[in-house]
């Protein structure tokens, strides 16, 4: 991944900028960097699998657009699809009736989506994952648990080097961790003095020790493990930080933006 042929990196913005361009190209010398416009298309995310491949989900209001059948009668359609580096489409698998709200890659090429179902009820959204294989069959498809209320809610994904997948959650659980298989392995849990708890993860990382991060919010005072969140006199929404190991045993926690305004 060297820079432009004569270019020094160091002489000026320009040259900089040239090179970061060639870099961007991952090695490649030659070839045509696709680009593709998916009309009424929203929602759609993006992710780079192990191979350096383009994988990517969105929906569509015009289910004719992405070659799916709009005699289901659906407002709305999605899909998966992979891109090789050179635009190549690899595969596009249509998944029926789902609002993409997060996408991750495996390193063994797999690909899992967080999905909304289309339509939906926004007062309990629930939320579906779906594994696909490297040729982008569908593995597995399985109903998620309910997430917070309203049609904005989303979810976030993290796969580990095993394979296995997490999956954040609400209510009283902020993330969960499913094996390539579609087993739940461990839920990482909430208590607090409210039935039922509010809370929900809204992002997850996986650190190079296998630690787990989760970020999110709650509305009530939480604890995840380490003590009381938040105040009761709170109003507001307050974030938090959370660090769990692999196995799920608790180890820190931070709470942002307390409020009682």
């Amino acid at each position: 991944m060297g820079g432009k042929p004569g270019a020094d990196c160091s002489e000026n913005s320009e040259a900089k900028i040239r090179c970061n361009e060639t870099q961007l190209q991952q090695g490649v010398n030659s070839g045509t960097l696709a680009s593709e416009v998916i009309p009424a298309a929203y929602a759609c995310e993006i992710a780079i699998d192990a191979a350096g491949l383009d994988v990517a989900a969105c929906a569509s209001s015009d289910p004719t657009t992405v070659g799916v059948d709009k005699a289901a009668g659906l407002k709305t359609e999605s899909f998966v699809q992979k891109r090789a580096t050179d635009g190549t489409l690899v595969f596009r698998t249509p998944i029926a009736g789902l609002t993409p709200r997060a996408l991750t890659a495996t390193t063994a090429g797999d690909t899992y989506v967080l999905g909304l179902p289309n339509p939906q009820s926004d007062q309990d959204p629930g939320f579906f994952l779906i594994r696909l294989t490297p040729a982008g069959d569908i593995a597995w498809q399985k109903e998620f648990y309910k997430m917070y209320a309203g049609s904005g809610a989303y979810g976030a994904l993290a796969a580990a080097a095993d394979g296995s997948v997490w999956v954040t959650g609400s209510t009283d659980f902020i993330a969960a961790h499913y094996d390539a298989s579609g087993k739940e392995l461990q839920r990482l849990t909430m208590t607090g003095g409210e039935n039922p708890n509010w809370g929900a993860g809204q992002s997850v990382r996986i650190l190079s020790n296998g630690d787990i991060l989760v970020a999110g919010v709650f509305a009530t005072p939480i604890d995840l493990g380490g003590g009381q969140l938040g105040n009761a006199s709170d109003s507001e929404y307050s974030g938090f930080l959370a660090r769990y190991t692999s196995s799920g045993d608790y180890l820190t926690s931070q709470v942002f933006a307390s409020n009682s305004q």
